[in-house]
């Protein structure tokens, strides 16, 4: 349906940070480090360089490198301990004790080499990092996140019986967004600022109900009516049209109705028997001249006035009725 509308407006200004979870990831692994015992084969000292590779012989090969310079003693088997680093990040790096027993290069001929305990600290990991993906998600995240808050702002600003259906708004970005990331930047989000105008369209839902009304008055007979109080409404998600980039004009939706059906009563009539009579006798009056299901409830307002107001238009009659 297209009903009568009001057209609500929203700025929200700069400085907003909406932020989303960042999808890429890359490995950061942490480096294995140990120590390693030189025993010297020789009877004169021998100098250990810092960065003198050692690694495992069985297996998949893997090396190390001494973080110091060392000197074994100028016996036989004198020794010394030296700490080593792997030369490549990850859990290969964690390797037994008694693994490490080569040395690369010519130092093999006046040392032996071996790692008394083993290596540790080689892990892998992910590190969150910002996608080209993440980028060109958000603007739509962005934008989704400040129309929630706009529906926020936008339905405590509305008059009374009306409201604002979530998809009957419409997102205007002013300008590009700002990116908060590069890509590839290690970081936990993703975010963005940006400047939008949220229009809407605010649906009095009297002027709905009076629309149903009178559709469902257009199946009955004239000697029956669709009771108010018994109107029941639901309505399907809606689109929301627009003739230009910037204003919604029409809000097209399903509306289903259903409702009791009573007889239909001359209100005013009613009124002009009912004025200046006291509950007692206007109750007697309405079990006697219509067919009730029930005994009238009639209130007098202010509490403990006689009778009913003499004035035209004071009077207030509703009709009820119950299914079945």
């Amino acid at each position: 349906m297209s009903g009568p509308i009001r057209e609500a407006l929203l700025v929200l200004s700069d400085g907003t940070v909406f932020e989303g979870e960042a999808l890429g990831a890359t490995p950061n692994n942490g480096i294995a480090t140990g120590e390693v015992v030189f025993a010297n084969r020789t009877d004169a000292a021998v100098q250990i360089p810092k960065g003198t590779v050692v690694r495992t012989s069985s297996g998949t090969p893997v090396s190390f490198y001494t973080t110091a310079d060392a000197e074994v003693p100028g016996r036989l088997y004198a020794s010394t301990r030296v700490g080593i680093v792997a030369r490549e990040p990850g859990l290969l790096g964690n390797v037994k004790e008694l693994t490490i027993n080569v040395i690369e290069g010519p130092l093999s001929n006046s040392v032996d080499v071996l790692n008394d305990s083993p290596t540790s600290g080689g892990t892998t990991k992910s590190v969150p990092m910002v996608s080209e993906a993440d980028i060109a998600a958000l603007p739509e995240v962005t934008t989704a996140a400040v129309m929630r808050q706009a529906y926020e702002l936008l339905i405590a600003e509305l008059e009374e019986a009306e409201f604002v259906p979530y998809e009957a708004q419409l997102p205007i970005p002013m300008g590009n967004p700002q990116y908060q990331q590069q890509v590839n930047a290690r970081s936990d989000v993703a975010s963005a600022r940006m400047r939008v105008i949220v229009n809407a369209l605010a649906i009095d839902s009297r002027d709905v109900e009076e629309f149903a009304m009178r559709y469902l008055e257009t199946r009955l007979d004239g000697e029956r009516q669709i009771l108010p109080s018994s109107l029941e409404l639901s309505r399907s998600p809606g689109v929301l049209t627009q003739t230009d980039n910037t204003t919604p004009q029409w809000f097209d939706m399903t509306l289903s109705a259903a409702g009791l059906v009573g007889p239909v009563i001359d209100a005013e009539a009613l009124e002009r028997e009912l004025t200046g009579k006291s509950a007692g006798q206007a109750s007697a009056w309405l079990r006697e001249h219509l067919a009730l299901r029930s005994d009238p409830e009639i209130e007098i307002t202010p509490k403990g006035w006689p009778l009913l107001p003499w004035l035209s238009g004071h009077i207030d009659i509703q009709v009820v009725a119950e299914a079945g």
